[in-house]
């Protein structure tokens, strides 16, 4: 799996939810994920991109601010881009 594009019914990444999904490149999900629990991207080594589709923009801060702390060391490149609705 290279991409993952979760609806924006998704409330919560779960523990480890993608955790050492080695082809994983691209991520995007919605500013409507409440709860990101630890681990849902750990050791996604060639994870390259998040995208975020946001509906609120008080949340950028929280969101960016997530995956800065939470994608692991191993990711030469993120980017926390805001996608238009």
């Amino acid at each position: 799996m290279e991409k993952v594009e979760l609806r924006k019914s998704i409330r919560a990444l779960r523990a480890f939810s993608f955790f050492n999904c080695k082809a994983l490149r691209e991520f995007t999900l919605w500013d409507s994920v409440e709860d990101y629990y630890d681990g849902s991207l750990r050791q996604c080594l060639v994870l390259s991109h998040i995208n975020v589709h946001f509906e609120r923009e008080e949340n950028y801060q929280i969101v960016q601010g997530y995956f800065w702390e939470t994608v692991t060391e191993g990711c030469s490149f993120i980017c926390i881009s805001r996608k238009a609705r």
